[in-house]
C-alpha cells in the first residue's frame, strides 16, 4: 500500500555531531535475548522509497529573511535520544511568519509557499472582518509508539511545524476553507536516521495496486433490471460490447483494483441489486446493507468522484489530478505538507450523500480514493496513506477499545450525522437508513417508528432543526425525518413529570385534511405517522432572549426566551428558524408548549448521578391545524417554573402530533 522504507538503510552523514544516533539491528536480527520482538521484527516489509523528481526546485528559489532566521535543518525534525523527550508537549505558537499578503508576496521562498499550501492555498483569505490575516507557527512532535499514560498521544520521535492563521492576537480563523491542524515535516528520503514512520514520502505517478460511489444525476449506465438480469447472470456477460461499453469508469477501475490486490469478487450496488424491483429483491437488499458492508473483506470508496464515470484517481496513468506539496529548502533537504483525507471532505459530493453514510459506518476496512491518492482505513489504523511511511507494527495502538453501545448519545449521533445528508429522492429517507435501523434494532432491542427508536422515545424527540433547514412535508414533524437535516440536544432522560396522569386512553378521532407520509419502511407494522398521547400543556410567551448564549455553531437559528406571567423573568430558551420568527404575532405572542420529559441541556459533570442541579422540563412548542398539531421547536424550562403558566395554567391534555 504505502511507499515506505527498504529493509536496510544507511544513516546519512551530517556535518554536526552524530553521537546521538543509534543504528538499528540488521535484518538478520530476530529477537532480543529475553525473547521479545526487536524493533526490526516489528517492521513490515515494504518497497524502497521512490526517488524525488529533480525538477522540484526552481533556479530562482531562495529562502526569505523570515525563513532563514528559522535555521531549519533535517536534524531539527527528528527527536534525538539525548533529548530524553518522553511526552508530547507542543511549543507555544511564537513563530511569526507575517501576514498572508506578505507570505504570498514572497513567492520565491519555498518554505513560504509550503506554509500557504498547508493552510489552504488560495482559499486562505488575506483579510477577515477587515483585519489582516497573519500566520504563526509552533513546533510539535509525533511518533510511532503510543504513550501508555496518554494513548491519544505518541512518544515523540519526529518533529513537525504547525502553522495557524489568525486575525488578531487571540482570535484564530475558524473557516471551512482552511485545512484542519496542518503539519509540515521532513521528507522521509532526507531523514538523518532510519526512523521514518510518520514522515511523508513521494508517491508514484500511477498506483499499482465492494465499490460504492456517487451515481450522479445522469445515471445512464449499465444497471441490472428485470429484463436484463437473466442475460447478465450468464458467464462472460460483462465482456459483451453491449454491456461492457456501458460499464462506468469507476466500476472498471474498481475491477482493476480487485485484480491487483488479489481478490476474486466485487459487489457493486447497481449490478448486484435489480434496480426496478421495488418491492422484491431490491427492498430485501436495501434492508440488509449493514450485512453487505459489514461482511465485505474491504470496501472501495470512490470518494472523489462527482458521478459514476469519474473513475478512481491513480489507477490509470495521468489520473491523480493532484500535485504533492513538497518543497526543496536546500539540496538534500526537502519538507512536505502532511495532508489528511479530511482536508478533501468538504469538496467532494460523496460525504454529503445519505446513501453512502451506512457504508462508512459498517465497513470493517476500506480503500478510500480521495485527494489524488488511496488511503487505507481499518479498526486499528485510521489513516494509512500512500504519501506517509506507515509500515511499522508499532504504529497500531494497543489502547484501542471497541466503542461502547450502552450510551444513547452514540445512537443519537448516528441519526444526527445521517439526517444532515442529502438525497436525490426524498422518498428514500428511510431506505437509505435501513441498515442502520437493523443495527438499532439489534443493539436497543426495539423497532423504529419513522426513524425514532420506540425505546427512550421521548428522549429521541429532543432534536431541533438548524437555521437553514426546512420541513419535509411527507414525513412527521415530530421526527427528524420530517425535516431536511437536523441536530440534537445532548442529555439524558429520567422519570416523567409528577402529575395526575390517570386519563391516558386515546379517543377515537377522524382527522380532516391530515397529511399522508412516506411509508415507514423501518417498521414491520408501520402506522400513519401520527402520535396520539396525553401530556401536560402550558401556555407561555416567546420574546427575545435575555440570557447570553453559550458558544455554538455559526449556523444556529435565532435563540428566543420563554416567559410566563412574570414577563421579566426568563424561564428557558429555544431555537427557532428566521422564517418562523418573521411571521406576525409569533415573537411576543402566547403559544402552547407540551411537556415531553425531564432532562438536561448538558451532561452532568463527570457523569455524576442526577441528584445535582440542572434537571429541567424538556418542552415542545406546537402549532395546531384543526384537530392535529405540528412540532415547531424544542426548548427547556426550569422545573419549578411551571407555576408561571398563563391563562388556565397547567392542563393534562390529549395531543395528536403530525
Amino acid at each position: 500500500m504505502s511507499l515506505a522504507i527498504a529493509e536496510s538503510v544507511v544513516i546519512l552523514e551530517d556535518q554536526e555531531d552524530d553521537s546521538d544516533w543509534e543504528s538499528v539491528p540488521s535484518s538478520g536480527a530476530s529477537s532480543d535475548t529475553d525473547g521479545s520482538e526487536s524493533d526490526e521484527d516489528k517492521r513490515i516489509a515494504a518497497p524502497p522509497l521512490l526517488p524525488i523528481a529533480r525538477s522540484i526546485a526552481s533556479p530562482t528559489d531562495s529562502l526569505c529573511n523570515v525563513c532563514k532566521d528559522l535555521k531549519l535543518s533535517p536534524k531539527r525534525f527528528v527527536v534525538l535520544p539525548s533529548n530524553k523527550k518522553k511526552r508530547n508537549k507542543p511549543d507555544d505558537p511564537d513563530i511569526n511568519m507575517g501576514t498572508i499578503r506578505a507570505i504570498r508576496s514572497r513567492s520565491h521562498c519555498p518554505f513560504c509557499r509550503l506554509v500557504l499550501v498547508a493552510l489552504g492555498g488560495e482559499e486562505v483569505p488575506d483579510k477577515e472582518d477587515r483585519k489582516d490575516v497573519s500566520v504563526v507557527m509552533s513546533w510539535n512532535t509525533d511518533g510511532i509508539i503510543p504513550d501508555v499514560d496518554e494513548p491519544w498521544n505518541h512518544i515523540p520521535q519526529i518533529r513537525t511545524l504547525n502553522p495557524s492563521a489568525k486575525k488578531s492576537e487571540e482570535d484564530y480563523l475558524d473557516s471551512k476553507s482552511l485545512n484542519l491542524f496542518p503539519e509540515i515535516t521532513l521528507l522521509a528520503n532526507d531523514s538523518p536516521t532510519d526512523l521514518r514512520p510518520y514522515l511523508p514520502v513521494s508517491f508514484a505517478t500511477t498506483a499499482l495496486t465492494l465499490v460504492f460511489y456517487v451515481w450522479g444525476k445522469k445515471a445512464n449506465f449499465l444497471r441490472t433490471l428485470s429484463n436484463t438480469v437473466n442475460e447478465l447472470e450468464k458467464p462472460g456477460a460483462l465482456l459483451r460490447p453491449e454491456f461492457y461499453d456501458r460499464i462506468p469508469m469507476t466500476i472498471r477501475d474498481a475491477m482493476q483494483v480487485v485484480r491487483e490486490i488479489g481478490l476474486q469478487y466485487l459487489w457493486v450496488d447497481c449490478l448486484c441489486i435489480v434496480q426496478d424491483d421495488e418491492t422484491g429483491s431490491k427492498a430485501d437488499a436495501i434492508a440488509k446493507m449493514d450485512v453487505v458492508y459489514g461482511g465485505a473483506f474491504v470496501t472501495i470508496m470512490a470518494a472523489s468522484g462527482k458521478d459514476a464515470n469519474s473513475g478512481l484517481p491513480g489507477v490509470r496513468p495521468g489520473t491523480r489530478g493532484e500535485r504533492q506539496a513538497i518543497e526543496e529548502i536546500m539540496p538534500g533537504f526537502r519538507l512536505a505538507y502532511k495532508t489528511t483525507y479530511e482536508d478533501c471532505v468538504d469538496d467532494v459530493v460523496y460525504y454529503t450523500r445519505a446513501w453512502t453514510f451506512q457504508e462508512r459506518q459498517f465497513t470493517s476496512r476500506s480503500l478510500i480514493f480521495i485527494g489524488g491518492q488511496v488511503v487505507f482505513s481499518c479498526g486499528q489504523a485510521h489513516e494509512w496513506r500512500e504519501d506517509v511511511v506507515c509500515e511499522d507494527k508499532r504504529i497500531v495502538s494497543k489502547q484501542l477499545k471497541a466503542p461502547e453501545t450502552n450510551d444513547i448519545a452514540n445512537f443519537e449521533g448516528l441519526i444526527q450525522s445521517y439526517s444532515e445528508l442529502s438525497l436525490t429522492f426524498e422518498s428514500d429517507i428511510y431506505n437509505a437508513f435501513a441498515g442502520l435501523a437493523r443495527y438499532f434494532q439489534s443493539e436497543l432491542k426495539t423497532n423504529l417508528c419513522h426513524g425514532i427508536p420506540s425505546i427512550y422515545f421521548d428522549w429521541f424527540l429532543l432534536w431541533y432543526p438548524l437555521e437553514h433547514q426546512k420541513r419535509r412535508k411527507l414525513a412527521p414533524s415530530w421526527s427528524w425525518s420530517g425535516w431536511i437535516a437536523t441536530n440534537f440536544y445532548g442529555g439524558r432522560v429520567r422519570d416523567r413529570f409528577p402529575f395526575d396522569c390517570s386519563k391516558t386512553l386515546p379517543s377515537d378521532r377522524m382527522l380532516d385534511g391530515a397529511p399522508e407520509y412516506y411509508k415507514d419502511t423501518l417498521n414491520p407494522t408501520p402506522g400513519s405517522g401520527f402520535l396520539q398521547f396525553w401530556t401536560v400543556s402550558v401556555m407561555l410567551s416567546i420574546k427575545p432572549a435575555k440570557s447570553v448564549a453559550k458558544p455554538g455553531p455559526a449556523n444556529r437559528p435565532p435563540r428566543l426566551g420563554i416567559f410566563g406571567r412574570d414577563s421579566s423573568r426568563e424561564l428557558g430558551t429555544l431555537d427557532l428558524t428566521s422564517e418562523w420568527c418573521s411571521i406576525d404575532g409569533n415573537v411576543g405572542g402566547t403559544h402552547e408548549f407540551i411537556l415531553l420529559c425531564e432532562g438536561r441541556d448538558e451532561r452532568a459533570e463527570n457523569y455524576t448521578y442526577d441528584e445535582e442541579p440542572g434537571w429541567k422540563y424538556m418542552v415542545m412548542l406546537i402549532e395546531w391545524h384543526g384537530d392535529w398539531a405540528e412540532r415547531v421547536s424544542i426548548g427547556s424550562i426550569d422545573r419549578h417554573e411551571l407555576k408561571q403558566a398563563m391563562g388556565k395554567g397547567l392542563l393534562w391534555k390529549e395531543i395528536i402530533l403530525a
